[in-house]
């Protein structure tokens, strides 16, 4: 459904968002 769609996608989001702030493997980490 859309709305699980959207939770995904705002979670895929949030979870690159840390990992690009907080995470030195973010140069490697595959996206």
């Amino acid at each position: 459904s859309r709305v699980s769609e959207k939770a995904w996608l705002a979670r895929v989001h949030a979870v690159h968002r840390y990992a690009l702030l907080g995470s030195p493997l973010a140069s490697i980490a595959p996206a």
